[in-house]
């Protein structure tokens, strides 16, 4: 009987411990001293596992805190190119695979046994690799049941990066609002506010990319109330610079310091409307997205002012690559339209929609750079022309122009051809189908595709086609052919054509858990003759882009010199493995 008694009390007495131990019941808040010499309630929390990924919570207190941890992992392996390869002034390339030839090699060109220059047999070689697309690691919490936090790195390459770092605030008199500031994505286009773990593709399309929707500081508001019409949402915003990385957040640092430039202002507004928001196997969506990024007006009297840009608004380049991250070259480019520029504006219409496994979207995204003449026109430094135009910028303009052929334009032309408004856009369109009974997910919160449920034990699969195009030529068939002589002159001053591209691209993606992700993507990319990365100089040693073979069958990077094999075409072959934790 005693033994059974102290059993008994040993087995009440670890009940109970447990019991005082577990959240919500008979274990209170207590008062300690903090690290700041502050008495504080302290109050425990139960530790749980969703999807992966470990909370610390009290429900009672509406407190959560949980990291987010992300990496990916890509190959990448590029064939049947045509062009897009460097080329020194001369036309050959630094990096070809040379077949059927042997010599030395002597910088850039071959030399048989005589010292005879060898215009090889040669196929361009594009480099392909591995690479760490992503390594994220996130802090996230929820402190009440209306204040959040996030702070979110990016690791990659080397390179520290700041992501998302924001407070946000739902009031209880107001649910259906939600103001946030910080550091985060602009709510524009579908598919650039879905997360990176569940990106449709490996990359996303060119006329996402090369309009430059990123991270900015800034605030931002949205409002959708989920009890009486869950199937509306709207958001305002207003953001200033980038600050991703050291190297970027010094460039804006030193450009406001020494030339007095501010970092211009950015407004985005969006609404989604969604037929059949609260059904699970089945929705539509319809979004229109607006942004006007206004022009950087840099002051009188900077201290250090940049001849090129005094007295101007600032500036606008618009690039792309082709749906990779591992080969780093940006083909579609305009470089910078220097000064003149009043403001970019920027809209996008977006269709999409799911049926239990199938699902499509697709989005149609145009800019229209703002300029002004009096702007365009305004004398910046000693040595302008009339035109109020850099004279090495219009010296090697008019070169060119004889070069090709053609007259010289008048100061007048040459302002009237440059303030005219520019134009450039694109848009992507995909399907998908899981392919063992999972079914599509959409959250109606964030209006984007979210992970899909799997049909099987060992996951499920989905299969897409996407097809994207991109035209960032500035609606140069109107321009006089002059101007596209003067593709690549110093400065590019005219912002030149920047080329158009498309891709069609087919993925798989290998639902293996919640955590984990198989991709592969098989890209078909073509870009056209204007494709040369932004018109670098072929002189002085400077590398251009090969885009065709002249008259002579020599590479050129000068579109109006291409006679043959015109265009960027390559393939790709890519492999991701992704884990989120």
């Amino acid at each position: 009987m005693r033994k059974t008694l102290i059993t008994l009390g040993l087995c009440f007495a670890f009940s109970a411990l447990t019991f005082a131990q577990t959240p919500g019941t008979g274990y209170g808040p207590r008062l300690e001293i903090d690290q700041y010499g502050q008495q504080v309630e302290t109050f425990p929390v139960e530790v749980t596992m969703r999807n992966g990924v470990t909370w610390f919570e009290n429900r009672e207190r509406g407190y959560r805190f949980w990291f987010d941890g992300r990496v990916q992992m890509d190959f990448a392996n590029h064939h049947n190119q045509r062009n897009g390869t460097l080329i020194g002034p001369d036309g050959i390339a630094a990096n070809f695979f040379y077949r059927h030839q042997s010599g030395p090699l002597q910088g850039e060109i071959m030399l048989d046994e005589n010292g005879n220059r060898i215009v090889p047999e040669a196929t361009p070689h594009m480099p392909g690799g591995v690479t760490l697309r992503r390594v994220r690691f996130a802090v996230k919490a929820e402190l009440t049941d209306q204040w959040y936090a996030e702070v979110d790195f990016n690791m990659i390459n080397g390179r520290f990066g700041l992501q998302d770092a924001y407070i946000q605030f739902t009031p209880r008199v107001l649910p259906s609002w939600m103001f946030r500031v910080g550091n985060f994505k602009e709510d524009f286009s579908m598919e650039y506010t879905t997360s990176s773990r569940f990106v449709t593709m490996m990359e996303r399309p060119m006329n996402i990319t090369a309009f430059n929707f990123t991270r900015r500081l800034g605030a931002q508001t949205k409002w959708q109330d989920m009890e009486r019409s869950p199937w509306v949402r709207a958001s305002a915003g207003i953001t200033f610079q980038e600050i991703d990385g050291f190297t970027l957040a010094h460039n804006v640092n030193a450009v406001q310091r020494e030339e007095a430039r501010g970092p211009g202002a950015n407004f985005t507004g969006k609404i989604v409307f969604m037929p059949w928001a609260t059904e699970v196997n089945r929705g539509l969506h319809f979004g229109y997205n607006f942004q006007h990024r206004s022009g950087r007006w840099v002051s009188d009297d900077a201290p250090n002012i940049d001849a090129h840009d005094s007295r101007a608004w600032y500036g606008m380049r618009v690039n792309s690559r082709n749906a990779t991250h591992v080969n780093r070259t940006q083909y579609l480019d305009t470089r910078w339209f220097r000064n003149g520029v009043r403001a970019n504006r920027f809209q996008g219409v977006e269709l999409a929609g799911f049926w239990n496994g199938w699902r499509f979207g697709s989005e149609f995204i145009w800019h229209d750079m703002i300029m002004d003449r009096d702007l365009a026109m305004f004398p910046r430094f000693d040595g302008t022309n009339a035109a109020g135009l850099p004279n090495g910028v219009t010296n090697a303009l008019h070169a060119r122009a004889v070069h090709h052929g053609f007259r010289e334009l008048t100061p007048e032309e040459l302002v009237d051809i440059y303030a005219r408004n520019k134009r450039h856009w694109g848009f992507y369109a995909y399907v998908g189908k899981i392919l063992f009974g999972g079914q599509q997910r959409y959250d109606i919160r964030q209006s984007e595709f979210t992970r899909p449920t799997r049909g099987r034990s060992w996951g499920d699969i989905e299969v897409l086609f996407r097809y994207d195009y991109v035209n960032l030529n500035n609606n140069f068939r109107d321009l006089p052919v002059q101007v596209l002589a003067a593709n690549g002159t110093a400065g590019n001053t005219f912002g030149q054509p920047g080329g158009a591209g498309h891709n069609f691209t087919f993925g798989i993606n290998y639902w293996i858990n919640t955590n984990m992700r198989f991709m592969i993507n098989y890209t078909i990319s073509h870009n056209d003759v204007w494709s040369n990365g932004g018109g670098h100089l072929n002189a002085g040693g400077r590398r251009n882009i090969a885009v065709g073979r002249d008259a002579n069958g020599n590479f050129t990077g000068d579109p109006l010199s291409v006679v043959s094999d015109g265009g960027v075409s390559f393939n790709t072959l890519q492999m991701r493995l992704e884990i989120a934790f």
